[in-house]
């Protein structure tokens, strides 16, 4: 599985359509990043990282206090940058030259094949067809849906589906609901006692608390990260 960081939605998705057939978890911000580490640990096999911000979480060390934190190890990370971010590309070769970068250029045919070799240099079983990347990539077809990082709270039901398209994800969302879904929480475990006969309705709320539980943890951990 591959962690894309990529702020810009258009390049994301031209991003994914390359490897079309992999499974791929493209965010835009520093906050998902944490969250999709905490979410899903040592599954990732590669992160592709838009350069800038793949050189502010290094400076500062946020994503090796994570993943410490975790006890996961560091994916291996290659970097992305385009023509105009020359000067962070240079900062960034300047203190770290150990890791592998790669020119994102729309007007280059090369691309696809180019991207795909450096992703499966660090990921062998990367899901891939050069061929069809090509195609893609010079037929400029509309990009596939993306999988929103947001989805799975909606779909365990613990975020109320979004009314209005959100810019950016900050992170308070998920805290904010956390009050009111303790308060559920209570109410439904005095439900369970009121009726001990209910074993299937014992199993779903024992079920639904142990993911409250999950996700309460990874607040957490995203926040004391945050304050450190």
């Amino acid at each position: 599985m591959i962690l894309l960081i990529e702020p810009d939605k258009d390049i994301r998705k031209k991003l994914c359509d390359l490897l079309c057939r992999e499974r791929i978890i493209a965010i835009g911000t520093r906050s998902e990043t944490l969250e999709m580490i905490c979410r899903f640990k040592n599954r990732f096999n590669i992160i592709i990282a838009n350069i800038n911000l793949l050189l502010g979480m290094i400076m500062q060390g946020t994503l090796f206090r994570l993943c410490q934190k975790l006890d996961v190890d560091i994916p291996p990370i290659l970097g992305l940058y385009s023509e105009a971010d020359e000067s962070a590309k240079s900062e960034f070769q300047k203190y770290f030259k150990q890791y592998k970068l790669i020119e994102y250029d729309e007007k280059n045919i090369d691309f696809p094949k180019l991207y795909i070799s450096e992703v499966r240099g660090f990921y062998p079983a990367v899901i891939a067809d050069v061929n069809k990347a090509k195609e893609i990539w010079l037929q400029k077809e509309e990009p596939q849906d993306l999988i929103d990082p947001r989805k799975w709270l909606e779909e365990e039901g613990f975020l109320e589906p979004r009314q209005k398209e959100q810019t950016e994800y900050d992170g308070k969302e998920i805290e904010e609901f956390i009050p009111s879904f303790e308060k559920r929480i209570a109410d439904e475990e005095r439900e369970v006692v009121n009726d001990e006969n209910d074993n299937n309705y014992k199993d779903l709320f024992l079920e639904y608390k142990r993911k409250y539980n999950e996700l309460l943890q990874y607040v957490n951990e995203l926040t004391q990260l945050a304050q450190n």
